[in-house]
């Protein structure tokens, strides 16, 4: 995913017109941006299989209450990641956190 530690922070806003990014961005599968810290792989080191369950809670957590979610990422070595989509109320949010991608 990242060689960084950004935090996630929640993101919220009313309609689409708010959003800081096109709907033409860049997107990501769900499964595919988390395919690396959400399944244990043979290569993780004992922090990183720690964290396991925590990402697969997170992942869980947002196909429960985000419907159509998906990960739009904008930039190229910094990425900003938004995770989003369309809550109970027909607003969009979400999280947000910044990747290292190199």
């Amino acid at each position: 995913m990242s060689e960084s530690d950004y935090p996630f922070t929640i993101v919220h806003w009313k309609t689409i017109e708010e959003v800081p990014f096109s709907s033409a961005a860049p997107t990501q599968e769900l499964g595919y941006f988390f395919r690396n810290v959400a399944e244990e792989k043979e290569w993780h080191s004992p922090a990183q299989q720690a964290l396991v369950p925590r990402y697969k809670a997170l992942v869980q957590t947002i196909t429960e209450h985000l419907r159509d979610a998906k990960v739009y990422r904008m930039g190229e070595t910094q990425v900003e990641a938004y995770i989003v989509g369309k809550l109970a109320d027909e607003s969009i949010g979400g999280i947000h956190t910044t990747l290292i991608d190199t």
